[in-house]
């Protein structure tokens, strides 16, 4: 009875600590044209008391891209990309902490 009792306390005890430490993410998604610049994102801190900044993953349409996320502003590199090109960025960031893209629209 004792070891049912102790399993049953490390069961409950593992799930409460699993919900402590459950971090919640959402999904900006952005369409634009390609107008031959680089996409600039600004990436605050982790407002949840997570390390680091908000962002954790980019794609641009559908592929996951190596973007230098762990600085408080990145860019996202779209030179392989013809002038005009319809293009999705999806960035994966923390709930709370929403990241800002900058330069989404050209300035003519």
């Amino acid at each position: 009875m004792k070891k049912a009792l102790l399993i049953i306390s490390i069961f409950c005890s593992a799930a409460v600590i699993g919900q402590e430490n459950k971090i919640d993410y959402d999904t900006l998604i952005a369409s634009t044209n390609y107008y031959g610049k680089d996409i600039f994102v600004k990436n605050p801190f982790d407002s949840n008391g997570g390390l680091g900044f908000t962002c954790k993953e980019v794609f641009v349409n559908g592929e996951l891209v190596d973007a230098a996320i762990n600085q408080s502003a990145f860019g996202i590199k779209l030179g392989d990309r013809k002038e005009g090109e319809e293009i999705t960025i999806e960035i994966v960031y923390t709930r709370g902490s929403k990241p800002d893209i900058l330069n989404l629209k050209p300035n003519h």
